[in-house]
């Protein structure tokens, strides 16, 4: 599961890489975010989009009993998401793109593994029920 994790992480990261300045750059003209964010929406593109096939993956190694139970899948992908697109953001910023390579990628499989660590069914007890 491990290396799948960091596999799809270094994809993410790819893309994150390649579209940061692009993210970044919208924040400065809300009317060109407003109208992006709506044609994202309409063609259901966007994060959320990675974010359900990183959890229906999680999910399944779940059922598998290889993820612990009380993990939340959801919030797993999602951090993961978070953690290419700070890096590449921060590879961006701090490196101009190519010096940070080797640390980028390094922080990644940190990252997984840090999140397979608190994944772990052995690390884990059931998922508590939240109070409504």
């Amino acid at each position: 599961m491990q290396k799948n994790l960091e596999r799809v992480l270094e994809s993410a990261f790819a893309f994150h890489f390649r579209i940061t300045p692009l993210i970044c750059s919208l924040f400065a003209d809300q009317e060109l975010l407003a109208r992006v964010r709506n044609m994202m929406n309409e063609r259901s593109m966007g994060p959320a989009r990675s974010t359900s096939v990183i959890s229906a993956y999680l999910r399944a190694e779940q059922q598998l009993g290889r993820v612990a139970p009380a993990a939340e899948p959801e919030t797993v992908a999602g951090l993961m998401l978070a953690a290419s697109f700070n890096t590449a953001l921060c590879d961006h910023f701090f490196h101009s793109g190519s010096a940070g390579e080797a640390k980028a990628h390094r922080q990644l499989r940190d990252a997984v593994r840090a999140l397979v660590v608190g994944l772990d069914p052995k690390n884990g007890a059931k998922r508590p029920r939240e109070k409504r």
